[in-house]
């Protein structure tokens, strides 16, 4: 005999004479839904018994017992199963449902008569039962009591299966939202590092021949900012402090490139330095003055600032737009990231907006609020 167990269909397959035979194991939710349903029936049946036979002076026989016991069981269990899933706002399905009440309300019928004259006969009585209006009245009702029991449990299983199928989805939606939130900061990282590193390479190279001292500050300045970019501990939040010193490297690097000719005013008000911000919003907002923006013109300098005020962390800039010769084609990808996930991480409690101003200007303010354990949770 060769015993494979098959753990991914939960079944055991046992090969007996070249003949697979297969056993369904059951799981252990099952298990706890079947001994619910036991205990539930054994105390339901136990309180009965007992009241009735404190009424009657008497216990029936455990013929009695266990064939009308099981009888109404059975019709609690196809009511529910069976019947009760036709019963829908369709004028067809209401005729359909009415014929299959009608038809188990009947064969339970029969059967109590069956039932009643196996249990005269083993009684030892070789007449018919005699079946009295009585006996009737009081089948139908326990025909209706367990119908009414069995459409109670069918409506408990309905509500109980829509409450897991709507917190199933909101439990896969809000995955999706922390998945898309996670793709969107990668791209944000693949944005900012290679625009950057190939043009500071290229500085490098040149200054190597000009000014080694120059070139050793462009080499550590970048090697900050790559690290900062990929390191996959910052997912959910950083300090602004180091953002803030990134977004300085950034600056620092693109003024050595440009011999400290750029306009551009950054400005940092006073924080706690121990303030959590969601990283890569303030560099890409960095990065995108320095790829779309003119900074050349003398009295237009543009303005990078950054304050925590009332509990919110605020970005702004403003810079001329370069003209549409511009080597670079904006797309917006970088801006309509950072909208996207501050709308779904703080939905309602977010500024965000970019806008032309007198058609020269290229203005970004960003507001949301600091980054805490209370609110990490969507982050």
């Amino acid at each position: 005999m060769n015993t494979n167990d098959i753990s991914d269909y939960r079944s055991l397959q046992i090969y007996y004479s070249n003949r697979p035979i297969y056993y369904m194991k059951i799981r252990p939710e099952d298990k706890k839904i079947i001994n619910t349903h036991l205990i539930c029936w054994g105390v339901y049946i136990l309180y009965e018994v007992i009241l009735s036979a404190l009424m009657k002076g008497q216990f029936s026989s455990i013929y009695y017992y266990i064939l009308f016991y099981a009888l109404n069981i059975s019709l609690f269990y196809t009511h529910a199963i069976f019947v009760m899933p036709n019963f829908l706002p369709n004028v067809r399905r209401i005729w359909y449902f009415v014929l299959l009440l009608l038809l188990e309300i009947g064969i339970y019928f029969l059967l109590t008569i069956l039932f009643s004259h196996i249990l005269n006969f083993l009684r030892g009585q070789r007449h018919p039962a005699q079946l009295s209006w009585l006996y009737y009245v009081g089948s139908f009702y326990r025909a209706t009591l367990f119908i009414i029991f069995g459409s109670g449990y069918y409506f408990l299983l309905t509500f109980l299966k829509g409450k897991n199928d709507e917190m199933r989805k909101a439990v896969e939606i809000e995955r999706l939202q922390v998945r898309l939130v996670t793709l969107e900061r990668d791209f944000l990282r693949s944005q900012i590092n290679p625009h950057l590193f190939f043009n500071t390479l290229n500085f490098v190279k040149y200054a190597a021949r000009k000014d080694a001292t120059l070139a050793e500050e462009a080499i550590l300045r970048l090697s900050e900012i790559m690290s900062f970019a990929l390191n996959k501990n910052m997912d959910a939040h950083g300090l602004l402090l180091a953002e803030t010193k990134q977004a300085e490297n950034i600056i620092r690097l693109n003024q050595m490139r440009f011999a400290d000719k750029l306009k551009i005013n950054f400005k940092i008000s006073d924080f706690d330095t121990q303030t959590r911000t969601l990283p890569l919003i303030l560099l890409t907002l960095v990065e995108n003055v320095f790829k779309h923006g003119d900074l050349s013109a003398e009295g237009n300098e543009a303005t990078i600032a950054v304050s925590v005020e009332n509990g919110m962390v605020c970005y702004s800039t403003r810079n001329l737009i370069a003209g549409r010769s511009a080597s670079i084609v904006s797309t917006k990808k970088g801006l309509e990231n950072i909208s996207s996930r501050l709308e779904s991480i703080f939905p309602k409690s977010h500024i965000y907006y970019a806008k032309t101003v007198e058609d020269r200007w290229f203005e970004v303010f960003v507001s949301f609020p600091v980054v805490s354990e209370s609110n990490l949770v969507r982050v």
